[in-house]
């Protein structure tokens, strides 16, 4: 064994065993040994990107696709990179490079089908991961993946194949058996939806959203909220579809009903400062700028504010829980929402909060899916929203201060071709802390 092999073999044994500095050294030792070696600038690229020194790394995966041919392990890397840091196009063309290369390389093809979804190219998407699973048939990932993207397009029982695949490969495959169960729950079949989503929770059985979905389902006891981190994981994966699904697919205008109640209030008061709790990708948010001296919205989702914010309406966006204290610097004249308080079930601490900062005679406006019939309070539906009675909110108003002005019923949106009855409540302030 050579100088040089011995000194690798060194590094690899140390970056096994998480010895992370030693491999680094090593490698240093062996590039100084044979400089510009890929093999070598790659391994140590991954070594330092284990440690949490990406842009290091990703110099070093560059130097060694500079070979020709490129280095395929390293391309490989900087691709994945690329992605992971939220670079899609820049991945797309490392893995492009790859395939030309090899085009036989099934991973390669899987990982560049959720990338083409990401810049909107859905059709594209479909092509790689249909030519992913054509080289390798039993790759559980690029079955899941497509079922993700065939969801996306509104072709359920194609995605439910998929999924379906997915879990016959990898009977352990946590994604596969959640989306399967989500889906089945999003179609009615509750029955099959359990049964899927009680296997990802014995996987993984500290999971929030597994537990949240089975708890809608009733076979959990309900919580007073959805998990602020299912909460997030939804409005992100669907935020660059998200209007364009309410207001073609669901037939959804609360937004506009909503203005419509409290834009007569609004005259003669000037200009005023506004908050959007939960303000999504800023739906109507147009409505409301001609009247607000300030615009603020708050959301959970990352995702959903990236796209708010690209509109220009606002004049601070902030990422936060609205359950979670407030440290606005000035009270709000107007704190609307829509369609945001049937992800919580008591709504106590949040009317605490916009009690607190909202001005006397300021008005609050929102909308809640209606628990009819004799029953009191707020109740978890299956379909992992909160449905309010109306004697609930008529308590909550009258304890923090405000008076109804009204509370009209509507259809908030469609689902599964079904209406869903909800209530649209504007209310005046008449002891707001602001």
């Amino acid at each position: 064994m050579s100088g040089i092999e011995r000194i690798l073999q060194r590094a690899s044994s140390a970056h096994r065993d998480g010895r992370l500095k030693d491999a680094e050294r090593a490698y240093k030792k062996a590039l100084r040994k044979d400089p510009g070696s890929p093999p070598i600038l790659n391994a140590l690229g991954t070594v330092l990107l284990d440690q949490g020194r990406p842009r290091k790394a990703k110099a070093l995966f560059s130097a060694a696709c500079n070979a020709t041919p490129p280095y395929i392990p390293a391309l490989y890397n900087l691709a994945r990179l690329e992605q992971v840091t939220g670079h899609p196009l820049k991945a797309i063309e490392a893995y492009e490079r790859i395939i030309e290369i090899e085009p036989g390389l099934a991973q390669a093809w899987n990982n560049l089908g959720p990338l083409y979804l990401e810049v909107d190219r859905p059709q594209k998407a479909l092509e790689c991961l249909n030519r992913a699973i054509t080289i390798s048939p039993d790759m559980a990932e690029a079955w899941n993946n497509l079922g993700v993207i065939q969801e996306e397009n509104g072709l359920f029982d194609l995605a439910i194949s998929s999924y379906e695949k997915a879990a016959s490969v990898n009977d352990r495959y946590f994604s596969a058996l959640y989306n399967l169960g989500a889906l089945l729950m999003k179609m009615d079949k509750r029955k099959a939806a359990r049964r899927y989503l009680e296997k990802a929770l014995d996987i993984k059985p500290m999971d929030s959203s597994t537990t949240f979905l089975l708890q809608s389902l009733g076979a959990l006891p309900s919580p007073s909220r959805v998990p602020i981190s299912h909460v997030q994981k939804i409005f992100d994966g669907c935020a660059r579809k998200f209007e364009e699904t309410l207001i073609k697919r669901l037939r959804y205008s609360t937004p506009e009903r909503l203005f419509r109640l409290v834009e007569p209030h609004l005259h003669g008061m000037g200009k005023l400062n506004i908050l959007d709790l939960g303000c999504g990708t800023g739906l109507g948010a147009d409505l409301y700028r001609p009247y607000a001296h300030t615009l603020t919205g708050v959301d959970a989702s990352p995702g959903m504010l990236g796209i708010a914010e690209q509109k220009g309406l606002f004049d601070r966006l902030y990422c936060m829980d609205i359950e979670e204290p407030w440290g606005f610097d000035h009270p709000f004249d107007l704190i609307y929402s829509s369609d945001v308080f049937v992800y919580l079930g008591s709504l106590d601490r949040l009317f605490g909060h916009i009690e607190a900062h909202i001005r006397p005679g300021g008005i609050m406006a929102f909308s809640v899916e209606e628990l009819k019939g004799a029953e009191h309070g707020f109740k978890l539906l299956e379909t992992g929203r909160y449905a309010h009675s109306r004697p609930y909110i008529n308590d909550l108003l009258s304890g923090h201060g405000f008076i109804s002005i009204n509370m009209a019923p509507c259809v908030l949106r469609e689902e599964s071709g079904r209406p869903v009855d909800g209530l649209l409540i504007t209310a005046i302030s008449e002891n707001g802390q602001g």
